[in-house]
């Protein structure tokens, strides 16, 4: 009795520890969620998500995120959250995307229909770790693994569980490739992305000859090439710690240094000694009727107190609701194989003249200057949506979802060329023999004779952007298209002196 007593109690606990979920593990057969790269995620970063539902009805997905943190008392109860829709039906039905993860204190989620819940779960707080990844497919990871510091977040993973989607890839640092069967469309993603994609062995390793033909033509007998806002290197696992130094952009800190500066400071400010003056003013002429007036110096007083709350109502009403202003930037590193791709990055400000509840048609990260209320809800976002409330004259800042366009424009160190269809002013290079503006780029045109003075005066714009230009690695170049500012990064620059590198 006491045996059996025992083994139920032993497949109690099986069961029970199978309906207990962590990313990436399943939690029912029909049901599965997955975060991150086998079940790492990267907080402060854009993540892949995968659901997966089996003869399940359709549902809705909610995150949950307590971004509260224990150092401020208003703040503990801060919730950021993601929502969206799953299809379902007989059969096996995927939801895939990238959302942006913050650092969290606590993270819940449920899969639920309008009568029930279909899955739960919770991911542990030492999972919250906003240190990059290192992505590795090979056979071998234990060999690789010691090319990294010792404190580097490794994943292992199978050539089919990378993603093709360059947002996925927003927290990744490198890649190493020691497998037939990667994708080259993984790879290309994940350079367009700013990731180092390092290729291994390739001269000894049995690469099929598409593989090796195109990145043959990607690194045209380079070690290293850029692509887009990332690195295709060919290296051996001796040599990988060399190219894991490759130096990487802070795409964070570019797309904050996008900011407009003077709608940035914007504040609604009313001198203090109107607001005395006019306080003593009134109270005077209030005491003034109340007092001679009598009844009728009272019935006047509150009348004047109505009209005043008038006049002061349309005064300082703002003209309009919302300021909202963008500034975007493509940045690209030439042309390397045929393959002309580029990363937009993308900000937005907002400046509430009234307390409201944005709903914008866009995707975005929490802003970066968060209210200081006690607001219960300060970010919800779905699949292509996110809901901002906004306190009055409160001033946010949101950063787009990256996304991979094409080049616009492109340099490799000689010449620059103009790849888009429209004329490019205040082409300016920051650093190196050509430092300096140069003559405007009409579409389609290619500028190979630069002038080698330096110390030409910046742009007015660029003066204004102090805080983006100090970010540029050296010898890039700066151009611009109405509000839109374009980035070549010189394919040759290996070190630049001036660059701001994420830590890996």
């Amino acid at each position: 009795m006491r045996v059996a007593k025992y083994s139920f109690n032993l497949i109690l606990l099986l069961i029970t520890s199978l309906g207990m979920t962590q990313a990436g593990i399943t939690q029912e057969r029909e049901i599965r969620l997955e975060l991150g790269f086998s079940g790492e995620m990267v907080a402060g970063a854009w993540n892949p998500i995968k659901v997966t539902l089996r003869d399940q009805p359709s549902a809705t997905l909610n995150i949950d995120f307590d971004i509260g943190r224990l150092q401020s008392v208003e703040n503990t109860n801060t919730i950021a959250s993601y929502s969206t829709e799953l299809r379902g039906g007989s059969g096996v039905s995927i939801f895939e995307d990238d959302i942006y993860i913050p650092l969290w204190r606590t993270l819940v989620w449920t899969i639920q229909t309008p009568e029930t819940v279909l899955a739960s779960g919770s991911l542990e707080r030492r999972l919250s770790d906003a240190r990059p990844l290192h992505l590795m497919v090979t056979d071998n990871p234990r060999l690789i693994r010691n090319q990294y510091p010792e404190d580097s977040r490794t994943v292992s993973l199978l050539a089919t569980e990378l993603s093709q989607r360059p947002t996925s890839y927003e927290g990744v640092a490198s890649l190493a490739i020691d497998d037939r069967f990667v994708n080259q469309r993984s790879i290309i993603a994940a350079a367009s992305a700013g990731v180092t994609v390092a290729v291994l062995n390739k001269d000894t390793n049995d690469y099929d000859a598409d593989f090796l033909n195109f990145l043959d033509a990607t690194l045209a007998a380079k070690p290293q090439q850029r692509l887009a806002t990332g690195w295709i290197a060919s290296t051996t696992v001796e040599d990988l710690s060399k190219t894991l130094s490759l130096p990487r952009l802070n795409k964070t800190m570019l797309g904050q240094s996008l900011a407009d500066r003077t709608l940035a400071e914007r504040k609604f400010v009313v001198r203090p000694q109107f607001v005395y003056l006019a306080m003593i003013l009134y109270l005077i002429a209030i005491l003034l009727l109340v007092f001679f007036g009598r009844v009728p110096g009272f019935v006047t007083a509150i009348t004047l107190s109505l009209l005043m709350a008038v006049i002061a109502g349309i005064l300082l009403a703002p003209s309009e609701g919302l300021i909202q202003r963008s500034r975007s930037m493509v940045i690209n590193s030439g042309n390397s194989g045929g393959i002309a791709l580029a990363q937009r990055l993308e900000l937005i400000q907002l400046l509430s003249q009234s307390a409201e509840s944005l709903e914008l048609p866009l995707q975005a990260h929490p802003p970066l200057k968060l209210s200081s209320g006690n607001s219960q809800t300060i970010w919800q976002a779905t699949s292509d949506t996110i809901t901002l409330p906004m306190e009055r004259w409160q001033n946010s800042q949101l950063i787009l979802k990256p996304v991979v366009v094409e080049a616009t424009l492109s340099w490799d160190g000689k010449t620059l060329t103009n790849l888009s269809a429209q004329d490019l002013g205040d082409v300016y290079i920051f650093g190196g023999p050509f430092a300096g503006r140069q003559a405007p780029l009409r579409k389609n045109q290619s500028l190979s004779s630069l002038s080698s003075e330096k110390n030409l005066e910046l742009p007015e714009l660029y003066k204004e952007l102090e805080a983006l230009t100090k970010q540029l690695p050296e010898a890039s170049v700066l151009a611009r298209s109405g509000g839109q500012l374009h980035l070549a990064l010189d394919p040759e620059n290996l070190a630049p002196e001036n660059l701001d590198p994420e830590n890996f």
